[in-house]
């Protein structure tokens, strides 16, 4: 009868072989990839030398600003720790139109990111007229994202790039009339993060006229960041709202007074 015994016991053997690691302990699976930060400040130029900065939160919201006042906006993605990419819409100001006359276009990003140092990757976009337009892109890192965000920091009175004069009260509460257009705005900037230099702003227009009254009642939202410029606290961001199922962009750069 004590022959009966050995076949259990070889059974129990092999399993219990098959489960470890040679030592008889279990095989801990791998840890799992923690996907860098795509967060920052980023400054770069388009292929074509248009110089560009980037606004990325830590959740990945995008803002994408030119000096032709053209904003990309979108989300920003992360895999396999360092693999960016971002479908992004390109929006013209109010008014305008992209470089070869479209009212806008879809676009992305797609490359590596190096978390709080740079993003090498490839732009590419398709108006709303067919152009194809795009290339390599390389950003780098701007450590004032690191100075972080606070409403006492931002408030106060700026100039505006269109010579009116914007408030920013200790509440985040703005405001601003344009003089040319009669637009009033009103609006918060808000806290994102208390650890990164960006802040959401959002505001509406109201009692714009002649060729500005389709932007009655509208609401804008966006992002920025505090900076300096020439010595000047300046607060450069940008805006998106929906015009008659059309994006339209305002970005802005407002120096302290």
């Amino acid at each position: 009868m004590k022959g009966l015994c050995v076949l259990p016991v070889l059974i129990l053997t092999a399993c219990s072989s098959s489960s470890g690691n040679g030592s008889g302990q279990p095989i801990s699976p791998p840890p799992p990839v923690v996907n860098q930060s795509p967060g920052g400040i980023w400054h770069g130029d388009r292929p074509n030398g248009t110089p560009i900065t980037v606004l990325i939160s830590e959740a990945g919201d995008l803002r994408v600003l030119d000096p032709f006042g053209n904003q990309g906006f979108g989300v920003a993605v992360v895999a396999n720790d360092t693999e960016f990419s971002v479908d992004y819409q390109l929006a013209p100001e109010f008014g305008g139109t992209l470089i070869d006359g479209s009212d806008s276009a879809s676009c992305s990003f797609t490359g590596s990111l190096q978390e709080r140092q740079s993003i090498d990757m490839v732009a590419a976009c398709t108006t709303s007229l067919g152009t194809e337009l795009g290339g390599p892109i390389l950003l780098g890192y701007d450590p004032e994202y690191e100075s972080g965000s606070s409403i006492a920091r931002v408030a106060g009175t700026y100039d505006t790039s269109n010579g009116n004069v914007l408030t920013i009260d200790v509440n985040g509460a703005l405001f601003v009339q344009d003089i040319a257009t009669g637009c009033v705005i009103n609006g918060e900037v808000s806290l994102i993060d208390v650890a990164w230099n960006l802040y959401g702003v959002e505001f509406v227009t109201e009692a714009c006229q002649g060729a500005t009254a389709p932007l009655n009642g509208l609401t804008w939202t966006g992002m920025a960041t505090m900076t300096v410029v020439a010595g000047r606290d300046t607060v450069i961001g940008g805006l998106i709202t929906d015009v008659s199922g059309l994006a339209a962009a305002l970005n802005i750069t407002l120096e302290r007074i």
